[in-house]
């Protein structure tokens, strides 16, 4: 689901996929707070990464800290307060938190492409 433009009822998606542990929706620009809801309450769930999903919100966190059986939440380029993940933070340590920086994903993919470039010469 990497980088979709549209997803109808992904919210839905604990319905099918009952045992589903991980969910990348890595620049899924048009999955809403609402569905992400949904999703973080799938009881399987283990992984979310929500990386570029701009309309993630303050409650998505609230509802992860509530109660969901997640071990590792990847995110950054949201509405997310800095804040709001510190509370997250202390209330969950026991999830693993990854916040990431568009411009050092960018570096990574940089290095990884020079890496390719030397290898070739």
């Amino acid at each position: 689901m990497r980088a979709c433009l549209c997803i109808s009822k992904i919210g839905r998606l604990g319905e099918g996929c009952p045992f589903l542990e991980d969910v990348n929706l890595f620049h899924c620009q048009n999955v809403d707070n609402e569905a992400l809801l949904r999703i973080v309450a799938i009881p399987s769930l283990r992984r979310l990464n929500i990386f570029g999903v701009r309309f993630a919100r303050e409650s998505l966190l609230n509802a992860i800290i509530a109660g969901t059986n997640l071990r590792k939440v990847v995110m950054g380029c949201n509405k997310i307060t800095d804040t709001a993940m510190e509370v997250f933070r202390q209330k969950r340590p026991d999830i693993q938190l990854s916040l990431r920086l568009l411009s050092a994903i960018h570096a990574k993919k940089d290095r990884k492409k020079r890496g390719q470039k030397e290898q070739n010469q």
